[in-house]
């Protein structure tokens, strides 16, 4: 059954009202792919509503900084989504910061919060974290207290084996619980104009700076581009694009989402992978850089690899280009 007008995903005006739509919306359709899971529209905001909880309990509200150290994929989104929903900030960072680079960020942006997988592409965040802060051997999971990092109060872990440090917070704990409740009170106290996502540039010409954007702004951008690049209920896009960055989210997930498609990711551009994932998940968008492309052009597999999905992008990777 359709949502009703004022809740519908494409005239949604605040973020924290498009997530609950889109479920509403989309149900049991797939939404989004990759670290090894499939997340339906339905999935995904039950997934982001546990997460949420947990931040309540932590402690997060209207105006609160939460970063995101996470790859692109189904926990980021949904943790993306329950930040938002709660009315605090989102800010993504770069899984490409250094310690120290990360350290200046955390600082900078005023972080009340920071969630982190516990290693990412080979590398061990938490290891690169305590670098980051060396005042963490001294804290606690649920009330640290930082000269470096003053208004730090926590760092949860997405996922681990059970060695979470004293200093760190397991997200998945079942004892770090809320009254799910008040979500849909807290989201009807969001307003348009309020802040939901501050983006940090890469800082490869100065240090990193973050630009902030409403609720309003980013609703209006990403209905404004599902209309433009003409997506279709059910595409299935694939982007190379990290989402700690505007490009991966703006070319792809938030309209591909405003239109009921599937987002398809991976957590670090491999042409063999990427190959791999284009036969098996027939994506009919790609949104790649040159040097993807010519990356998977130069790929031994290139040529025996079934494109015969792709529609929009560039054509040389289109079996009909």
């Amino acid at each position: 059954m359709r949502a009703d007008l004022a809740t519908q995903p494409q005239t949604a005006p605040t973020l924290a009202a498009w997530f609950p739509a889109l479920s509403a919306e989309y149900g049991d359709d797939e939404a989004i792919v990759g670290e090894g899971r499939r997340l339906s529209y339905r999935a995904l905001d039950a997934e982001a509503r546990q997460w949420a909880a947990r931040f309540i309990a932590l402690g997060v509200g209207k105006g609160a900084r939460v970063g995101l150290l996470l790859g692109n994929g189904p926990t980021w989104l949904s943790v993306f989504s329950a930040v938002t929903r709660l009315g605090a900030v989102a800010v993504p960072l770069s899984t490409f910061f250094t310690p120290a680079e990360l350290a200046y960020v955390v600082r900078h942006a005023d972080l009340h919060g920071l969630v982190v997988h516990g290693s990412f592409v080979g590398r061990d965040q938490l290891a690169e974290v305590a670098t980051a802060f060396p005042g963490l051997a001294r804290g606690t999971g649920r009330a640290l207290r930082l000269d470096d990092a003053p208004f730090l109060r926590w760092i949860g872990v997405t996922e681990s084996d059970g060695s979470v440090p004293a200093w760190a917070v397991d997200l998945k704990d079942a004892d770090i619980t809320e009254d799910g409740g008040v979500l849909d009170a807290v989201a009807g106290d969001i307003d348009p104009g309020d802040p939901a996502l501050m983006i940090y540039t890469s800082g490869s010409t100065a240090t990193p700076k973050g630009v902030p954007h409403t609720h309003g702004a980013v609703m209006t951008k990403t209905h404004y581009l599902r209309a433009m690049f003409e997506l279709e209920p059910g595409v299935r896009s694939y982007i190379a694009s990290p989402f700690f960055w505007v490009g991966g989210l703006t070319m792809s997930l938030f309209p591909v989402l405003d239109a009921g498609g599937v987002q398809l990711c991976t957590h670090r551009f491999e042409a063999g992978d990427v190959l791999g994932l284009i036969e098996r998940e027939r994506p009919s968008r790609a949104v790649l850089y040159p040097h993807h492309i010519a990356a998977l052009l130069d790929h031994p597999a290139f040529t025996s690899t079934d494109r015969s999905s792709l529609r929009s992008a560039d054509p040389q990777l289109r079996a009909d280009g």
